[in-house]
């Protein structure tokens, strides 16, 4: 039992160490455009237009009825995301953001337009509600373009969260199973009570109509 004991913690305190130095090498690397542009990335209100154009993509390849459920369990599926990263699992874990005046790691951290975020970062709300969007439309279309584009989105996301200072590597990663689960979840149930039929990937640009039952 000692044993092991040692060995966990020489795991965890390597996990840490690689953690702080990920971080400390994605923030380290600001300039002055970058800190306009991730600061900008990270808004949420600059990316309505690509809800706008998500939802015109759904009504191109189902009944209007369908793309707008389909864009209400969005919704929802972000809304989750959020209470349960925001509200259940950071009062939790209580893990303070590198950004945090508590934390050990904000003198080693560069700090964009004085945003520090909350008190608590594990994990992010930004990264999980993105990731689970990207699995959602994943899912849902099974487009190979629209697919990488959603990942390369989500991914910057991530990156420009790092950048701020305001989370940690390993923080992000956990956003990326909350949104798997998520958006796994709300696909179940939309196939289960709504009799979705997802297009085979090689005949998504032939798609007709989608009804709901």
């Amino acid at each position: 039992m000692l044993l092991a004991s040692v060995l966990f913690d020489k795991i965890i305190n390597f996990i840490s160490s690689l953690d702080n130095q990920l971080l400390l090498l994605v923030n380290g690397m600001h300039s002055t455009f970058l800190d306009y542009f991730m600061f900008l990335y990270c808004d949420r209100y600059i990316w309505i237009p690509l809800w706008i154009a998500l939802f015109y993509l759904l009504l191109r390849v189902m009944s209007w009825k369908m793309a707008l459920l389909g864009l209400v369990i969005c919704g929802l599926i972000i809304l989750f995301c959020d209470k349960i990263t925001v509200q259940v699992i950071r009062p939790y874990f209580m893990r303070f953001r590198p950004s945090h005046s508590d934390d050990p790691m904000l003198s080693c951290v560069h700090i964009v337009n004085n945003y520090r975020g909350g008190k608590f970062g594990f994990p992010s709300a930004h990264s999980a509600n993105s990731w689970a969007l990207t699995f959602y439309i994943y899912l849902l279309l099974r487009n190979r373009v629209l697919t990488w584009f959603m990942v390369f989105w989500a991914l910057i996301i991530c990156y420009s969260r790092m950048y701020l200072g305001v989370h940690f590597p390993t923080d992000l990663f956990a956003d990326c199973l909350i949104g798997l689960f998520a958006s796994s979840l709300s696909y179940f149930l939309l196939k289960r009570y709504f009799a979705y039929q997802r297009p085979p990937a090689e005949e998504w640009r032939d798609i007709h109509v989608y009804q709901l039952p």
